[in-house]
């Protein structure tokens, strides 16, 4: 019996690829037509034939011609019935789910895999890759009609799935409307996904908008030319992504088939199979190698690359219809959300519909930047196609790598790149000192009080005094503090704000920047009359008000206390504690985006001063000082209804992006001012509350480790050409500016960011908004008369 079902199997493959072997005409030059139905093997495009079927197959066919030439010249009959042949065999797992839709292609004939250079194996399959992204191209403009789709492909036609997918899986019609990759028999890389990072691979049996992919072999192969080092894979079985056994029992049918997709043979639970857990191919059991031979010359025995699919036939049936109801099921969610639009109108429809959106807006009084919607004034409105808005990007290990990595760049000369608390013993010497507070250089010339009046000598010498250089010692100590609430940094010891100008216009030319609550400082100096302290931070450097600091000399305790094990981080854009009558040290309290507080969790904080046991509380630790201005912790509830992360939130595009909307219309801080934020002091809290550690400035943010793009030199077209490629939190930077990347919408490129001022017209006057909002870099300019998108300088990826 097993002998007649293998010649059954043999015999059906070896009459395919055999019959393409005369296939030896030249490489076609030409790109197909696919207007003409004849240059498609199936093409399933009238509805009426499957009109109960919710999805479509977009199939590519396996490598099915020999011969001497490289591409298969899809002219040649011999080599269409081999091609034809090939297809159907696969067919039938799709056929009861969706439309179908196979376009022939010059696809690599098997010569291009039995030793052939790679350069010259590259190009060939570049040939056939071109026509199969210009069939797809013809199958979305005039086939899909808005029907959710399958990408399939087995062996070469992997291969193709795979670069279909780094090309398009990006693409926000074709991911919204992907229900998933079957990529069956083809290789993927750690390295490849790290490099396209809208890639993702299956992990459960219904995920949607993934990559379904395996490649079989005995458990003695160690390397093939299918998988030459390691891939990413699915068990067919039990769907798992790691080494779990799935026993035979679970494989529902492994069926042969002969040149016309009619099932020759089916066999119940034929074969076991897990996941190497090192190579990450798809280890079968229950079968031999003898039953089941390679039957390709560059194939080892053993290696069941031609079964891939035979092998797990039923399962993939049943698969392919659980994902389908999965995708149809969250697709009518996300309709009854955000509408539905097809292909060829897909822009059209967002444009008209803006026309709508701006009317409502208006009639509400909600002034917006040009081009802006009020729809588009929400996280959901950006995150709506997006198949990868939950994936952790970084793990908190990846993070805090990424923390190391940032100490030895000199990220920012304006902001310090060095933080001295690092070093418990650190003595600083006379010259590093003055260095140290001597950087911000006074007098600063011509400047003006905000009632307009020049600024006199005697307030340059008040200052010069105060800061007291002179009396600088040998060696110095440092004393180490946290910050008791929100304060400013300044560059001299005062508050009285200095204007460029006799019209102030809120930029206080002695502010350097801010901090938050909790923030750990290293007290390097003091003034001359005690009431302003010197201080570095991870960030930044300068003078803040002394009272509001809690200092320490004490290191071990310094560290504890701003590294804590468990804490939570607020991810509210601003909130309060409760007023406390009996606790002046904490009611009340101001808390910002990112600030970190240790968390009470002995349960020996049962209630406050005055009595009260709050439930549906934090209990948290606040800083505050005792009467000599040392460091001391009171306790606090913190109300449910205050948005925080216990430990650091999840690096998710959602999260980056609903943080950053928590913010919208906030006024704009020049450098921290007044308890706002200026451009990348708004990215810096947003990104805290995942624990990364920005730099403070745009030119410290342009060296940071991520994948970077200079594009200072590229034209427009160019640039919007790049950043339809980019993912949803992109960082885009101009000087001076860096700003969050939202996405495309009606040909346009949306950001968002803290903005001080702009114009919004062409030939129009600089205005000043002085707000954190959303803008197209196309309909605004720059005081210079440039558009935001023709000034930006570089692109910066942060997805990993």
């Amino acid at each position: 019996m097993r002998n007649k079902r293998l010649s059954l199997i043999t015999i059906s493959l070896m009459a395919i690829i055999i019959l393409g072997l005369s296939c030896v005409g030249c490489q076609q030059k030409n790109g197909v037509d696919y207007s003409l139905e004849s240059n498609w093997a199936v093409c399933e495009k009238e509805a009426k034939l499957k009109i109960d079927h919710e999805a479509d197959v977009f199939f590519i066919c396996p490598t099915a011609v020999g011969g001497d030439a490289l591409n298969m010249d899809i002219n040649d009959q011999d080599s269409r019935d081999s091609f034809l042949a090939a297809t159907l065999m696969e067919k039938g797992i799709y056929d009861d789910n969706a439309r179908f839709f196979a376009p022939y292609y010059r696809q690599s004939t098997l010569a291009v895999y039995d030793g052939l250079d790679e350069e010259t194996k590259e190009q060939s399959l570049l040939s056939a890759y071109e026509d199969v992204k210009n069939a797809f191209d013809y199958y979305l403009d005039n086939y899909n009609e808005g029907r959710p789709i399958i990408l399939a492909g087995f062996s070469q036609g992997g291969d193709m799935v795979k670069r279909l997918m780094v090309e398009y899986g990006g693409d926000p019609y074709v991911s919204s409307h992907l229900v998933a990759s079957y990529m069956i028999g083809w290789y993927i890389t750690d390295e490849e996904l790290a490099a396209h990072p809208h890639l993702q691979m299956a992990e459960a049996e219904a995920d949607t908008g993934v990559i379904v992919s395996f490649c079989s072999e005995s458990e003695d192969i160690t390397s093939s030319i299918i998988v030459p080092t390691t891939t990413k894979g699915i068990n067919p079985l039990n769907w798992k992504t790691d080494e779990t056994p799935a026993d035979k029992a679970l494989n529902t049918g492994a069926c042969f088939m002969d040149g016309t997709g009619e099932i020759t043979s089916e066999i119940p639970e034929l074969t076991g199979a897990y996941i190497d857990p090192v190579r990450g191919t798809l280890k079968v059991t229950d079968v031999s190698k003898e039953d089941y031979p390679a039957i390709l010359s560059f194939l080892d025995e053993g290696n069941y690359h031609i079964y891939d699919y035979m092998f797990f036939y039923r399962n993939l049936e049943q698969n392919v219809q659980t994902r389908i109801d999965q995708f149809v099921d969250l697709k009518k969610i996300r309709d009854e959300k955000f509408g539905s639009v097809h292909l060829p109108d897909f822009k059209n429809a967002l444009s008209k519909s803006n026309v709508a959106y701006d009317a409502a807006a208006s009639e509400a009084g909600l002034n917006l930047a040009p081009g802006v919607t009020n729809d588009m004034c929400n996280a959901d409105y950006w995150l709506r196609d997006s198949r990868t808005a939950d994936k952790v990007i970084l793990s908190e290990n990846g993070i805090a790598e990424f923390n190391e990595s940032l100490k030895s760049e000199k990220l920012d000369p304006g902001c310090f790149d060095y933080y001295v608390g690092n070093n418990r013993a650190y003595l600083l010497s006379k010259e590093e000192l003055t260095d140290l507070v001597g950087v911000f250089e006074l007098p600063k010339e011509d400047l003006f009080y905000i009632d307009g009046k020049p600024v006199e000598d005697e307030f340059w010498e008040k200052m010069i005094k105060l800061r007291d250089l002179e009396g600088i010692p040998d060696i110095y100590d440092v004393t180490y503090g946290v910050t008791l609430e929100s304060a400013d940094i300044r560059m001299a010891p005062t508050d009285v704000a200095l204007a460029a100008s006799e019209d102030y216009d809120y930029c206080d030319e002695l502010q350097n920047s801010s901090v938050r609550m909790n923030e750990p400082v290293v007290v390097v100096w003091k003034s001359l009359d005690w009431k302003y302290y010197f201080v570095v931070t991870p960030y930044c450097a300068g003078w803040i008000d002394a009272d509001k600091v809690g200092i320490t000399y004490d290191y071990d305790y310094w560290m504890a206390k701003t590294n804590p094990t468990e804490f939570v981080v607020v991810t509210d854009n601003h909130a309060n504690l409760d007023e406390d009558p009996s606790n002046e040290a904490i009611s009340g309290r101001g808390l910002d985006m990112g600030t970190t507080l240790e968390l009470v969790t002995d349960g020996s904080f049962e209630a406050n001063n005055y009595n009260r046991k709050a439930l549906n509380n934090y209990m948290v630790m606040i800083p505050a000082a005792d009467g000599a201005g040392m460091l001391t912790y009171e306790n606090a509830y913190l109300p449910q209804n205050i948005s925080v992360s216990v430990g650091y939130l999840e690096y998710t595009q959602r999260n980056v992006v609903d943080l950053a909307f928590k913010a919208l219309g906030e006024q704009y801080g020049w450098a921290g001012l007044y308890g706002n934020r200026d451009c990348s002091q708004y990215m810096m809290e947003m990104y805290r509350c995942f624990g990364i550690n920005l730099p403070r400035n745009t030119k410290g943010m342009i060296n940071i480790p991520w994948t970077s793009l200079n594009v200072t030199d590229l034209s427009d077209e160019t640039k919007g050409e790049i950043l339809e490629d980019c993912p949803i939190g992109t960082l885009l930077i101009f000087p001076g500016h860096v700003m969050m990347y939202l996405g495309e919408d009606g040909g346009d490129h949306y950001v968002i960011s803290a903005t001080g001022s702009m114009k919004i017209a062409e030939d129009g006057e600089v205005t000043r908004f002085r707000s954190v909002l959303v803008n197209s870099l196309e309909s605004t300019w720059r005081g210079n008369g440039r558009s935001w998108l023709d000034s930006i300088t570089y692109i910066k990826l942060p997805l990993y």
